[in-house]
């Protein structure tokens, strides 16, 4: 997991901020789908979207503070 927060972390800023915005508007999209219907599919698409949004943004506030 170091691993993968050192190789995300050099991402440059912009890319990593799009792929945040992406992954929060897919948590967004698949809370909203299952307060419509609920479903395993509506429940993965937002448990994905948090994930990829958690972890991309500890990779760069990690980068920050790496020697």
């Amino acid at each position: 997991m170091k691993v993968l927060l050192h190789y995300l972390g050099k991402i440059p800023a912009f890319p990593a901020y799009l792929i945040m915005m992406m992954a929060g508007i897919t948590a967004i999209g698949g809370c909203l789908a299952m307060l419509s219907a609920p479903s395993i599919k509506n429940l993965i698409m937002f448990c994905v979207g948090l994930l990829i949004l958690g972890i991309v943004g500890v990779a760069k506030i990690n980068s920050q503070y790496e020697e």
